[in-house]
């Protein structure tokens, strides 16, 4: 009998963190390369777009349908009529990027990669997308601050993410190289 091996790629970042994630994407920069998943190559893909003041420009998915209509349940909590959608940015305490967006679509919601006229609602975590935040700014965008441990766990279990917060504000990365002298 033969035996057939099955190589998983893991993501670099969630690997240096101790975590097993497979990898989706790949960044290569020169001779080096990284493995990553989607919420980190998402978070690179914001940096560079931050870096080199790019604007943050929704991509329209053939394959991903509009926001879903949902049935009408008082009981559940969950967003009746159309879906609202919903972008996620940064770390959430407590929650692996995969867990936390799987939490918001068990609410109803639409969970997007990018701001655009349609997003309901950004969620903020620590360290979250410049590039985002300018994009929810920009477009008015609802923000709700999931930084402060146990904030996204009381929305999830409430079954409602709540719209009420400031976007936070941007920190000035510099990019210039040192002289040396």
């Amino acid at each position: 009998m033969a035996r057939r091996v099955i190589e998983v790629v893991q993501c670099d970042a969630c690997a240096a963190k101790g975590e097993e994630v497979p990898a989706s994407d790949e960044l290569r920069l020169g001779t080096d390369a990284w493995d990553l998943c989607g919420e980190h190559a998402n978070r690179f893909a914001g940096w560079f777009r931050d870096l080199f003041e790019m604007p943050t420009e929704p991509e329209a998915d053939e394959d991903e349908p509009g926001p879903d209509v949902q049935e009408d349940d008082e009981k559940s909590g969950h967003p009746t009529g159309p879906a609202p959608t919903v972008v996620i940015t940064g770390s959430i305490p407590g929650y692996h990027p995969h867990d936390a967006a799987d939490a918001v679509r068990s609410r109803g919601y639409v969970v997007v990669d990018e701001i655009g006229p349609d997003t309901s609602l950004i969620v903020c975590g620590d360290d979250p997308s410049a590039a985002l935040v300018r994009a929810a700014r920009k477009a008015a965008t609802g923000c709700f601050d999931a930084a402060t441990p146990g904030a996204f766990a009381r929305a999830i279990s409430a079954g409602r993410l709540p719209e009420g917060d400031e976007l936070p504000s941007l920190k000035r990365k510099s990019t210039r190289l040192k002289e040396s002298a």
